[in-house]
């Protein structure tokens, strides 16, 4: 089994806000089940290293030096030692030549401008589908390679209920339809694991 964790890069903005926020992002790292306790072992040293300490959860936008934010678990290092940090996190899991890291950036005024974007799970939406995609062909390759079907499921973190609810019935509805812009996605396990 093939695990896609995905994360989003804060949330997706409204039309009138499109000018400010100007990018949202999806990203997913892929690894094989076997893989998660070594790369969560690995990430659990690097935070109780005596030269990190870092407790909490790991968001990116705290490694930016202006990043004010409460619940900040990098607040108490420096910006050289976060940047350490940040480089050793990302060197965990690129050093693992079968892990892969797929991502869909949205220019936000860009995909206002279709006429299928007209609100932010709209936009999540519009982000969120590529990233299911490359996943896919990740596994398809990948039954090419070892020369048995290989299956997969994405992992994302909760958003709240009604959230929640909009992208489990997108994620669905992508499995499920078969027309010539959405792909086949005959290698995942059915559901979205929120």
């Amino acid at each position: 089994m093939h695990l896609c964790f995905i994360d989003e890069s804060g949330t997706p903005p409204k039309p009138s806000k499109s000018e400010r926020v100007r990018y949202f992002v999806i990203a997913g790292v892929i690894m094989h089940e076997a893989q998660w306790h070594g790369i969560a072992d690995e990430v659990k040293r690097l935070r109780n290293r005596p030269d990190f300490q870092v407790k909490g959860e790991i968001k990116w936008r705290y490694f930016g030096t202006e990043n004010t934010d409460a619940d900040n678990s990098v607040s108490h290092l420096k910006a050289g030692k976060r940047d350490e940090f940040r480089r050793e996190i990302f060197d965990v899991m690129v050093r693992r030549k079968s892990v892969k890291i797929v991502a869909c950036v949205a220019s936000t005024v860009a995909a206002y401008n279709t006429r299928y974007v007209n609100e932010p799970e709209d936009l999540y939406k519009f982000t969120y589908k590529p990233v299911s995609e490359r996943f896919q062909y990740h596994l398809q390759d990948m039954s090419r390679s070892v020369g048995d079907t290989q299956l997969g499921i994405i992992v994302a973190d909760n958003r709240g209920k009604k959230q929640d609810d909009v992208l489990r019935k997108h994620h669905h509805g992508l499995i499920d339809d078969e027309n010539m812009f959405v792909s086949t996605y005959t290698n995942y396990v059915e559901t979205i694991f929120l």
